[in-house]
Parts: structure tokens; sequence; C-alpha cells
């Protein structure tokens, strides 16, 4: 919705959201003209006219081929090898859903099925929240590149991960052990930290 205002000058300005940024437009000294240029503002925000130009239908392909271009600049070798990896996995789950090709096909549903075939391979809770964050920051720069609107990743949830075990503790056995096989100077310095 936009909103009509005036200045302290007498200048009149219309105030309004277009993809979540706010806009603000000077339309002149005359109230009569300033309403007119804001019910046509008002009319191209309803038909969606203003604002980016609305997204492309990009092929998954084509995203994932711009994200592997786009990491070999801004990561680590390790770290692209990691995402190239999470990529294949999800290529992979995809080959089983072949009418998804572009990017608006996707929705959070599909992202789920992703946790469970994940799961269904023996990969860790962790592993698999490790894949989805990823993949989310993908799709995330595909709403950057105007790929999309909205990211298709939005709103999954994470899988409950496992809690570490308790560390291990020696047993007097073992410990009584170690100090047999310590030399002389590491046994009194063995001794303090067991005891």
């Amino acid at each position: 919705m936009a909103t009509l205002r005036q200045k302290k000058n007498g200048i009149y300005f219309i105030d309004y959201h277009v993809g979540g940024r706010r806009v603000r437009k000077v339309l002149g000294k005359t109230k009569r003209l300033a309403e007119l240029a804001a019910k046509e503002i008002e009319i191209k925000l309803e038909r969606g006219q203003l604002g980016l130009d609305p997204p492309k239908e990009t092929d998954l392909s084509k995203l994932f081929d711009e994200y592997r271009k786009y990491s070999v600049t801004r990561h680590s070798p390790a770290s692209q090898k990691r995402y190239k990896a999470i990529i294949n996995h999800f290529q992979t789950f995809l080959r089983g859903w072949p009418f998804l090709s572009k990017i608006s096909q996707l929705n959070s549903k599909i992202f789920s099925d992703y946790q469970d075939y994940r799961k269904a391979q023996g990969a860790a809770n962790k592993t698999i929240n490790t894949e989805v964050t990823c993949l989310q920051g993908i799709f995330n720069l595909a709403v950057d590149w105007n790929y999309c609107k909205v990211s298709p990743s939005k709103g999954v949830g994470m899988l409950k991960e496992e809690i570490n075990k308790a560390p291990a503790f020696l047993t007097k056995d073992q410990c009584s052990k170690i100090l047999e096989k310590a030399d002389a100077f590491m046994r009194p310095i063995l001794y303090t930290f067991l005891h």
C-alpha cells in the first residue's frame, strides 16, 4: 500500500514498499497531481508491475553450475569439495523425481524427503543438517541472483542431533599400567595427573 505525504516545504511524496524495500518518490507541489500519481503507483503495485523483474524459470543444473563457479573464488579447496559432494547427493536424490528440473518446482516437502533419503543411506543427523544448511545457502543465493523470489528451502526443519557421549575415564588398572610403563622423568608428572 502506498502512502501520500507532504513535507513541511509543501512538496508531496509517496512512500511504499516493493520486494521488502522502502521506496520514496517526490510527486510535486500540487495535491491533485500527487494524488493522481499515487493512484497510478498503487495500481502498478496491485498488478505487480513495480519493483524487480520477475524471476526467470531457472534450471537447477544451471544454479548448481553457477554456485560451483561462485565457490571457486570464495571457499577453500576443502570446502569446495564438500559443497560439490552435497550438490551431488542432492542431484542423485532428484533423479528419483525426474519432473523436478526448475527451482520453482521445489518446496520444503522435497527437502524433508531429502532428509529422509539421506537418513536411509545411513548419514548422521549432524551431517544431514550440515547438507541442508548448505543447500539453504545455495537457494538463498538464488534469491539474491534473482533466479527465484523465495527460497524453496525456507521453513525446512533440522533433525535432532545426537548428544555426545560422556568422556571415558581410565580404570585403575589402566592407570597403573601407564605408571609402570612411564620413565623416571614422566612418572611423577603422570602420577600427579592421574591422582
